[in-house]
């Protein structure tokens, strides 16, 4: 007899198979027959909510983006936690959003956070559009892809009207 036990670690992974197979070397029990046995070792790494969020920081200083003008922010794997194989993360606008794809310039459909590392960056840009308005609120949604049962994050970023700022404009 013999304990086969699967460790709790911080990798995402797919699930794992193990085949147990024997063979009979007793010649009183040759004409014996010994079934594989098959243990599926799953990973709950991604299905844990404290470990299975793909997290969405700015690396841009604040909230605020000023039209014309880069905003830059990071998806990371929760502290900690490592993956075994890159992980694709879809970002999108999401609701509550009142800027809109007219409004930004370069935001990726997808970002791919690399085997091995813990985050990666993207940038967008906020489109000058000559038009005087008030601040805009756009979301990002971050939705991992490869790995069933994670989450994802959103962040606010506020893309304030530049055209105002010209005098000209004002009159």
């Amino acid at each position: 007899a013999f304990e086969l036990k699967a460790v709790k670690d911080l990798v995402l992974e797919d699930d794992e198979t193990v085949v147990l197979n024997g063979a009979i070397t007793d010649p009183v029990f040759g004409a014996s027959v010994i079934q594989d046995t098959v243990i599926t070792i799953k990973d709950r790494t991604h299905d844990d909510p404290a470990t299975g969020l793909i997290h969405l920081t700015a690396v841009t200083a604040g909230t605020h983006v000023l039209e014309g003008d880069d905003y830059t922010l990071k998806v990371s794997l929760a502290p900690g936690v490592t993956s075994g194989k890159d992980i694709h993360v879809a970002l999108n606008i999401g609701s509550g959003s009142t800027a809109t794809t007219d409004d930004i310039d370069n935001l990726p459909a997808a970002v791919t956070i690399p085997a091995g590392a813990p985050d990666a960056d993207f940038t967008f840009t906020a489109k000058t559009d000559l038009v005087l308005e008030k601040p805009e609120q756009l979301w990002i949604e971050a939705s991992p892809q490869n790995y069933a049962g994670m989450k994802g994050d959103k962040r606010q970023v506020t893309i304030d009207d530049a055209t105002r700022l010209k005098a000209d404009n004002l009159k």
